[in-house]
């Protein structure tokens, strides 16, 4: 591991396409943002732990959460994080079930949640708080 600030994202999108549009979103933004993308709930919370092929990871910033997703939904992670002990990151719920949204107000650690972006221009929009808020949490750390 180098001394510099890691400037992880951990990407929870089973979807193929908004994944893109996200990795696209903060290439423009940042360079230097380590995109991580897993697919479902259960390795998300591998990752965050560190446990399988997770286990040299870099501990994220913050995380990106769908909320529908196989293996593991969103307000399933959710509940995990919230029994975990220890490290704290913001979560930015992001979701195409509007309706599922309001349920993840209740959990401290989710710092956002809104309705997936319906185009590009939106994920850049929103990307670009997330990168934000990425840079100040790596100055707050150094």
């Amino acid at each position: 591991m180098n001394n510099s600030v890691s400037k992880t994202v951990l990407l929870v999108e089973d979807d193929d396409g908004d994944a893109f549009l996200a990795a696209r979103a903060f290439k423009l933004f940042d360079h230097e943002i380590d995109l991580v993308r897993v697919t479902g709930g259960q390795d998300a919370m591998m990752f965050m732990e560190g446990r399988g092929s997770f286990s040299d990871r870099e501990f994220p910033k913050c995380m990106i959460l769908d909320l529908e997703m196989p293996n593991g939904d969103g307000l399933w992670t959710l509940q995990r994080l919230a029994q975990q002990k220890g490290r704290r990151i913001p979560v930015i719920v992001m979701s195409g079930a509007a309706d599922q949204i309001e349920k993840t107000r209740n959990f401290p650690f989710v710092v956002c949640a809104v309705e997936k972006p319906a185009c590009e221009d939106d994920y850049k929009d929103l990307l670009a708080v997330v990168g934000r808020l990425v840079t100040a949490a790596c100055a707050s750390a150094a």
